[in-house]
């Protein structure tokens, strides 16, 4: 085989632009610019799931025409390989193949161009292996291959495979651990495919989602190829901005930017802490029939004056006896007052006794295993103080896992909540309503109070609920014999769907009696196995028991 160095191109849009034809070839690679979303592209994740990376089309990359796939690592050091592969290719001596994309990255990075095949899954010959470094600004790269062996992929058990790899465990691109986005657009094998326009706003500073500690800031995007004008929508609420509600239109204007937060300007008191923004940017062309383009909905946040993302979270569990609390100090915020305790009445409160410093960290002195802990942090910006909220945390061998999970937003109007006991309980008191206070407050002479759950019961039926409706609840546990019973529980929360389940056929398993868990599906549906004159049978005889393919999907 040869190769030729990458064609590193600088990224200019041009309307009309066609591609080439490479010695009378065409591309192979289909759906190529992602428009039929990841059809016929394969997701490349050897040796681990895709947790830890999502893969998705996005319609605000501003590569070519309205999509391109987004790869969003969130946690790459801990996977082996990342990327996206297409097969069906085929090569012949003698001739080149262009193999071409655009695209970006959050941050300067490498990825790696693979040509491999697959023969007859015995071997797996590499006809090429380049490494091209992407950077924040789109580009085109262009690799030229010329294939000098025989031809591959017009055999039977033949499969030669382009892929394209952000990560893998035999490549190892610069930046390969780094966390962030990378977007790939317009790939194309064999022959350049035409570049389409992209009509849309893209590429907002401050970035979609970006936090900005500042109470003004210039809102700017990188304008649609066939863009005269831009009109621009900007406002408190995301769907009065997209639908173009109230006041959220404030103008239409040729630059592409626009201040915020200053005389003169939206918001002249200036941007709100604790708020988030949203703005969209439709492109205008009154000479183009198809004009306005409506651009995305993006948004940006001032942060709050109170202290925010504690670590531990709100509501963990199990967190080590050792632990550093640490939170994000408010904004404008120079010092902050820790206050923590075992009641929540105490710590929320609380005027005097906190710890104050200028970290956003504190070490506690001791906390004791099975404890439900509450804390807090107030924020002082001098005249100005400002109460936090409180958070919660347990350690380990107090009572938890509580299901429905804490804050789930769609559980089942007949759902059983069921938890995990503590290590030292011997019975558990069950709270159980919808006032949040009343909940947290309850005792054994409340209403919300449901009795008691012997040991070994863990869960309580609180019957068929409305849907749309949010219950709280709380567990304390008992144990007579230890005078610091009974411990109260940390409150949980839910919210039910709007569904009720009938069947839920996916909890069956394969699993034989009398193995622990065994849930298999004809012995809860009853069936004429067995039966001279009744030949009727739920499920296979051997396992896998039930079907675990999806023929009809939907909802």
């Amino acid at each position: 085989m040869r190769r030729t160095p990458v064609c590193l191109l600088s990224f200019v849009c041009v309307l009309g632009f066609c591609g080439s034809i490479a010695g009378g070839q065409e591309n192979q690679i289909i759906n190529g610019e992602f428009d039929a979303g990841f059809e016929l592209w394969g997701i490349y994740a050897y040796q681990n799931t895709t947790e830890g990376f999502t893969v998705e089309v996005v319609q605000d990359a501003g590569l070519s025409g309205p999509n391109a796939a987004r790869f969003n690592m969130t946690n790459s050091p801990a996977l082996a390989s990342i990327g996206i592969a297409q097969g069906g290719l085929l090569i012949e001596p003698g001739k080149t193949y262009p193999i071409g994309f655009t695209a970006k990255a959050a941050q300067d990075r490498g990825l790696v161009v693979l040509l491999q095949a697959n023969i007859n899954d015995a071997s797996w010959p590499t006809y090429l292996t380049q490494t091209v470094e992407l950077t924040t600004a789109a580009q085109d790269y262009v690799i030229n291959y010329t294939h000098e062996g025989s031809t591959i992929g017009d055999d039977v058990g033949e499969d030669l495979i382009l892929y394209l790899m952000i990560k893998g465990p035999w490549w190892h691109p610069p930046g390969e651990n780094l966390n962030g986005a990378v977007w790939i657009d317009r790939v194309y094998f064999g022959a350049e495919i035409p570049r389409q326009p992209v009509y849309f706003a893209t590429t907002p500073d401050p970035k979609d989602g970006a936090v900005i500690e500042n109470m003004w800031t210039s809102l700017s995007w990188k304008p649609g190829d066939c863009a005269a004008s831009h009109n621009i929508y900007l406002g408190e609420n995301l769907e009065d901005v997209n639908n173009a509600m109230g006041d959220t239109f404030r103008g239409n204007q040729i630059a592409t930017s626009f201040v915020v937060g200053f005389v003169g300007y939206p918001y002249p008191d200036g941007l709100v802490p604790g708020t988030t923004y949203y703005w969209r940017i439709d492109e205008v062309n009154t000479a183009e029939p198809n004009s306005p383009w409506k651009g995305p909905v993006w948004r940006f946040s001032i942060p709050p004056r109170t202290a925010y993302d504690p670590i531990p979270a709100d509501g963990a569990e199990s967190v080590a006896l050792n632990s550093k609390l640490t939170w994000t100090g408010g904004f404008g915020a120079k010092l902050h007052t820790v206050y923590l305790g075992t009641s929540f009445d105490d710590v929320n409160n609380a005027k005097t006794g906190g710890v104050m410093s200028g970290m956003t960290t504190y070490s506690p002195a001791s906390l004791k295993a099975g404890q439900v802990y509450y804390w807090r942090v107030d924020e002082t910006d001098p005249p100005n103080k400002y109460k936090g909220q409180v958070w919660s945390f347990t350690t380990p061998g107090a009572v938890g896992k509580p299901h429905p999970p804490n804050g789930n937003t769609d559980a089942e109007m007949n759902t059983i909540l069921s938890w995990t006991k503590s290590t030292a309980a011997a019975s558990h008191e069950v709270y159980f309503g919808t006032d949040k206070d009343a909940v947290r407050k309850a005792t054994a002479t409340s209403p919300e109070y449901k009795g008691v759950k012997a040991l070994g019961a863990e869960n309580y039926d609180p019957g068929l609920l409305p849907s749309g409706s949010t219950y709280y609840w709380r567990i304390d546990e008992v144990n007579n014999a230890n005078p610091a019973s009974p411990w109260k529980g940390p409150q949980w929360t839910f919210t039910t769907g709007k569904y009720l389940l009938i069947e839920d056929f996916e909890s069956y398993n394969d699993i034989d009696p009398p193995g622990a868990g065994s849930n298999r599906i004809f012995d809860k549906w009853i069936d004429g196995f067995g039966t001279t004159n009744n030949g009727a049978v739920v499920g296979n005889n051997l396992p896998p028991y039930a079907e675990r393919t999806i023929i009809h999907g939907g909802e």
